[in-house]
């Protein structure tokens, strides 16, 4: 890509656009996607969790793509798994004319030879440095000099799973809170100094974690660490912005009801993990979002954002020991203090399939078979695995979901995989929009391209056509400082960011054996979830 071209994608991405293939896993942000990425674990697609989307960008492996950006979800693929946060909804938070002026000024660098993502040793580990500061701050360095831009990405381990003993959609809430000023900056003095900057600021919130990060120009980075600190550290929760920003997360909510996409994922999760923190919409209900207090918000924000259950990961044009002292400087006055240990009971294990049918007023059919898959914290090995699998199953053209489609099923518009990747086991799905009235042929086709994946061995060529599209996945959801930053966070969030360092290496050393081992322990038909959404009196599906 020359140079010229990076910088009017860098611009269309700022704009909401998408300028390149979609990404595996996190494709998973493949959300809805013909074919799905994911997060390596979470399978590439964005890291955006509840939902996915056609055409979106990949998460990373793992991880479901755009998660559906359900509030405060957003998938990836393997980030991996196949979809990256797909479900965090990250909510875009402010789109900064001044932001293009800058990029003009450093096109000239670019066009010089410059590079925004190393195109050779992505996340080289022995390239990245980290340190803990003595209050427990984790700090996540990767340097890169080829553009004057750094990403700076806050990581807190305090999602919608935190939320046990918390009232539901608390950490989503907070989220949408920590740019609404601080006890030195007012409301909207946040956004307006990142502006100044010429630099972007955004969050998200997702199940294991939240996420809060700017982009801006290199010799800046001090200015927008020293914003980003104060609006996490000590957001002022003025009572007027709470009830302000209540009806905007109530609005969201109603939106995000009626996308069919997010919907099915909702439910799939419910259905999956009934008595489970993973089995609540990250949003909270619309009793849970009306109810949440002040006093709520305090003590969520006092339980989980400290130091030792932080990081703070850094990707750009600034140096190891600069960013170390910069971010000592303004995160190391916080008192030194760990979140507790969250301890969830194992979700049952599924023994039997299961059905949820809803009636929606739509002319299409949504259908989703979802399964149990691999976490990060007890099976890494097995997100890898499982991030092949559902290649060769949906991701591509050519792969087998995708050649049944084209030549034996006209009445399917669109089908596709997902995976979302997360810390405890999480959910793999086949998806397909059909015809309505023939629902049970589009069921009866899914679970038979799933069977024949457990069944029939995979041949060297289909192995290693998958392992190209899951290498294209990893790289096209890591192609800015941004993405970098957020997948490093992601993995340091669930495991530790040395996965995203040896992902394809892992992808490299698998074997057919390994991905049919795969497929057959976690896409059983026997024990999968089926969600169907159908317009009224489309019959039994």
């Amino acid at each position: 890509m020359n140079h010229l071209s990076l910088y009017l994608q860098t611009i269309a991405k700022r704009k909401g656009g998408h300028t390149g293939p979609p990404l595996p896993s996190q494709t998973r942000r493949a959300p809805e996607v013909a074919v799905k990425g994911r997060r390596p674990g979470r399978r590439l697609g964005q890291a955006w969790p509840e939902g996915h989307e056609a055409g979106r960008k990949p998460a990373r492996p793992g991880v479901l793509p755009y998660e559906t950006h359900a509030p405060g979800e957003r998938r990836l693929t393997g980030r991996q798994g196949r979809g990256k946060m797909a479900q965090p909804m990250c909510r875009r938070r402010s789109r900064i004319p001044v932001f293009h002026l800058l990029c003009l000024a450093l096109t000239a660098a670019w066009l010089q030879g410059a590079s925004g993502a190393r195109a050779a040793g992505l996340f080289d580990l022995a390239g990245i440095t980290d340190t803990r500061l003595e209050n427990g701050l984790h700090v996540i360095v990767s340097p890169d000099d080829g553009a004057d831009v750094v990403a700076i990405n806050v990581i807190v381990r305090g999602g919608a799973a935190s939320e046990w003993g918390h009232r539901r959609g608390v950490a989503h809430y907070l989220e949408h809170m920590i740019f609404k000023g601080t006890p030195t900056r007012g409301v909207g003095e946040i956004e307006r100094a990142i502006e100044s900057l010429g630099g972007t600021i955004n969050a998200g919130t997702l199940r294991d974690y939240s996420q809060f990060y700017i982009v801006v120009a290199s010799p800046f980075f001090a200015q927008a660490l020293d914003v980003l600190a104060d609006a996490v550290l000590h957001p002022a929760f003025p009572a007027e912005e709470i009830e302000r920003e209540r009806g905007v997360i109530l609005a969201e909510a109603d939106r995000l009801a009626d996308m069919p996409d997010p919907l099915l994922w909702r439910r799939a999760f419910a259905e999956a993990f009934p008595a489970h923190p993973y089995g609540a919409a990250i949003s909270g209900s619309l009793d849970d979002i009306r109810a949440i207090t002040r006093e709520d918000l305090v003590r969520f924000h006092d339980t989980w954002y400290v130091p030792g259950n932080m990081a703070v990961v850094v990707v750009g044009n600034v140096a190891p020991e600069d960013a170390f002292k910069e971010i000592k400087r303004a995160f190391g006055g916080a008192a030194a203090r760990g979140a507790p240990a969250l301890r969830f009971s194992p979700a049952p294990e599924q023994k039997d399939a299961r059905l949820v049918v809803e009636e929606r007023p739509t002319d299409k059919a949504y259908v989703l078979m979802a399964f149990r898959a691999p976490g990060m914290i007890e099976h890494p090995g097995d997100i890898v695995a499982l991030d092949l699998a559902l290649a060769i199953l949906g991701d591509g053209y050519t792969s087998r979901l995708q050649r049944l489609v084209k030549e034996r099923m006209p009445f399917v518009y669109r089908a596709g995989t997902d995976f979302l990747t997360q810390r405890e086991p999480g959910l793999a799905g086949v998806s397909a929009v059909c015809d309505p009235r023939r629902v049970s042929e589009a069921r009866r086709a899914l679970e038979a391209v799933v069977e024949g994946l457990r069944s029939e061995a995979v041949s060297s060529a289909e192995l290693e056509k998958a392992k190209r599209v899951t290498r294209r996945n990893f790289a096209f959801s890591n192609e800015t400082y941004a993405e970098q930053a957020e997948t490093l966070g992601f993995y340091d969030a669930l495991i530790g960011y040395q996965f995203a360092c040896s992902y394809l290496r892992a992808v490299d050393r698998l074997t057919a054996r390994d991905v049919l081992q795969a497929a057959r322990q976690y896409l059983d038909p026997r024990r999968g979830t089926w969600v169907i959404l159908q317009p009224p009196g489309a019959g039994k599906p």
